[in-house]
């Protein structure tokens, strides 16, 4: 049963919709891993390549829908390691879009330290492997004995 005072408090309220300056952040957020996704074009299904960021994405975006309509109900609300494991796991674009579309967990200090940490460990992750080439190079070892693949 949905408390009234909760009720009251939607009708109320605004349509909060996304911002274009967060839809720009997004979009600059996306580069880089963007990039480094194209760059496993050669190996993997790109329709896995997009669908499973997007997936991922939307579920964590409906985590955050159903967590703020609980909280606004009283109810009981989805953990918050849940939503940071579905943001880990790569659902951190969702979470970014559904933080401005409904004001959720915006302004809780440790909760937002926690969800940046995830998208920069997303970032650098990206960064550290853009070298990988699509195609690998066979080089000795340091003592010229064998072969090996490096990616440069």
């Amino acid at each position: 049963m949905i408390n009234r005072a909760a009720q009251q408090t939607r009708q109320n309220r605004p349509d909060r919709g996304v911002h274009v300056f967060a839809l720009l952040g997004l979009a600059l957020l996306l580069v880089v891993p963007g990039y480094a996704l194209s760059r496993l074009a050669p190996w993997i299904d790109w329709r896995f390549l997009v669908g499973a960021p997007i997936a991922l994405s939307l579920v964590t975006y409906f985590g955050y829908r159903t967590d703020k309509r609980r909280a606004e109900a009283g109810e009981w609300r989805i953990p918050e390691s849940t939503l940071h494991m579905a943001e880990f796991l790569g659902g951190w674009p969702g979470a970014f879009l559904a933080q401005r579309k409904f004001r959720h967990k915006i302004s809780k200090t440790s909760y937002q330290v926690v969800f940046w940490m995830i998208v920069m460990t997303h970032k650098g992750c990206r960064l550290k492997n853009r070298k990988l080439r699509a195609t690998p190079k066979q080089t000795k070892d340091e003592n010229g004995r064998g072969l090996i693949e490096r990616f440069t």
